[in-house]
């Protein structure tokens, strides 16, 4: 893979850039069986089959990893001296075995807090305000695929609980006041959909009760749709705006026999179909992932056909 820098990053990000491109963190090179990444396996297949396949012309610029690099200082800055309580960046992997043959699926684990009682495995992210509202499913099932490595690690009798801790990139702390000023129009007109409502209700539940109060049932069934469109985000994320830059969102820990099958399923879509096309979720709304995190657009004929 060739490394650009077209848009004047500075030098010494770009040699950083270009350390984390070269190294091997899981000592894979004296190894046989076909290693992948835990976020390699749960993305599309393709891109891994185009960067294995087309690695010696592939292009990237040093301004595509610049976000890369922010969410890896905010790692360096959560790591701390692993001791009784706490463990961090901890590499685990897992051995499983599909069509007879073993593949390797590795990780890292940003944070595992000890207690006696519970152990808690923290993954960091890093993320802008508008996204909260919008959770990405891959990040849960990520966080997941750790745990189920870390399953008889620990006792059996002790619980387990997951959490991301996200780093709001562009938090300010004159968000939450502004948020809470216009929560009174958002809940009262794109929650119930009804702007006689904007003077009768101030927070969430004055509009639920507005709602059963003085709403014909037609319009509280009007009602409940707009609780699902993206209107009703918007004055969600302000009702729920965190108060500081660090939130912590728990996950739902899933089964060790779920987390079986999804290994398996993931590893079907890679081994039998490595060159299948990325499917529309696959490339986030407005083709995001193409225009601007995926690391093969360059040699991808969807990428080129879209001019991306």
């Amino acid at each position: 893979m060739h490394l650009t820098n077209k848009f004047g990053v500075p030098e010494a990000i770009v040699i950083k850039i270009k350390a984390d491109i070269d190294s091997d963190p899981y000592n894979k090179k004296d190894d046989i069986r076909r290693h992948f990444r835990t976020t390699e396996l749960i993305g599309p297949p393709l891109i891994q089959t185009l960067q294995i396949k087309h690695d010696d012309i592939i292009e990237q610029d040093a301004i595509a990893y610049l976000a890369v690099q922010y969410g890896t200082q905010f790692h360096k800055l959560c790591e701390g001296f692993d001791n009784e309580t706490y463990c961090y960046e901890q590499k685990v992997h897992k051995v499983v075995i599909y069509n007879g043959i073993e593949y390797v699926i590795d990780g890292t684990i940003d944070e595992i807090f000890f207690d006696g009682g519970c152990n808690i495995v923290t993954d960091n992210k890093t993320i802008l305000l508008r996204n909260l509202p919008y959770p990405k499913p891959e990040y849960e099932k990520q966080l997941n695929v750790y745990a189920h490595m870390l399953r008889g690690e620990f006792a059996s009798d002790i619980p387990m609980k997951l959490q991301i801790r996200y780093f709001i990139k562009d938090w300010t702390p004159g968000d939450l006041p502004k948020a809470l000023e216009r929560q009174k129009d958002d809940f009262a007109v794109m929650l119930t959909g009804n702007k006689k409502a904007k003077k009768s209700c101030a927070t969430q539940e004055e509009a639920v009760q507005y709602i059963a109060r003085e709403l014909s049932p037609a319009l509280q069934a009007r009602a409940s749709v707009k609780q699902r469109d993206k209107s009703y985000m918007r004055a969600q994320i302000r009702k729920d705006i965190p108060e500081s830059s660090i939130l912590h969102k728990p996950v739902a820990l899933e089964s060790a026999e779920a987390m079986n099958a999804f290994l398996q399923e993931r590893l079907r879509d890679h081994i039998d179909t490595p060159e299948r096309p990325c499917t529309e979720e696959e490339r986030f709304s407005n083709d995001a992932r193409c225009k601007y995190y995926c690391a093969a657009r360059s040699v991808c004929l969807y990428a080129k056909s879209k001019g991306y």
